[in-house]
């Protein structure tokens, strides 16, 4: 069985004040996936932290890196497993 790879997601800033900036941040970022992508999980991702009754600053930390995710994954900025043979990777969150 092959050990996971820990990597580490890397952020635009330490934080977020509001979703109009978390979204302007993540289409920055990713601007090679297209913009209705990033809105569609970003609204997801809202309304899985909304669900939890997380707080602003939560609800932006994890809608943050959920769409990170989603978005290198589509991008294949990152190896995965399943492309490269090699081992599971694992995005861990670096505060």
């Amino acid at each position: 069985m092959s050990t996971p790879v820990t990597v580490p997601m890397t952020r635009c800033c330490p934080e977020h004040r509001d979703w109009a900036t978390l979204a302007e941040h993540l289409l920055d970022d990713f601007s090679d996936v297209p913009a209705s992508a990033i809105i569609r999980e970003l609204s997801r991702a809202r309304r899985v932290a909304e669900l939890f009754s997380l707080e602003l600053a939560d609800a932006l930390d994890c809608a943050e890196l959920i769409v990170r995710q989603s978005a290198v994954s589509a991008t294949g900025r990152m190896p995965c497993s399943a492309s490269t043979g090699g081992p599971p990777v694992t995005l861990v969150h670096v505060a």
